[in-house]
């Protein structure tokens, strides 16, 4: 039998009194509990469920990275102000129905 190792973690006690109850009606201890999830992570190479950040805090950073992409864009491409912006993307808009148009079907 492989060897057995001590783990001591801080829970918030509540919450382990629910989970405790769970585990209880599965005929399960919270050892077992907690040995079901670690050998699910090493067999799956990760966790049983997924992890995400707020959308709105995501939504926010997401917004935050394009502008300073862009920002940075702008710069390196000399626009200065949304008329250059406008006049680039027309410029692409052109570009692409030229080679659509170019190379039908």
């Amino acid at each position: 039998m492989a060897s057995t190792t001590n783990l001591n973690v801080r829970v918030n006690g509540e919450i382990k009194s629910q989970a405790d109850s769970i585990f209880a009606e599965l005929g399960l201890n919270t050892s077992a509990a907690i040995n079901i999830f670690l050998r699910y992570c090493v067999r799956h190479a990760g966790i049983p469920f997924e992890l995400r950040l707020d959308s709105a805090d995501a939504t926010k950073r997401a917004f935050r990275n394009v502008r300073n992409a862009f920002e940075g864009e702008a710069e390196r491409l000399g626009l200065q102000d949304e008329q250059d912006v406008v006049a680039l993307v027309d410029e692409i808009r052109a570009e692409l129905w030229e080679e659509r148009n170019a190379n039908p079907g």
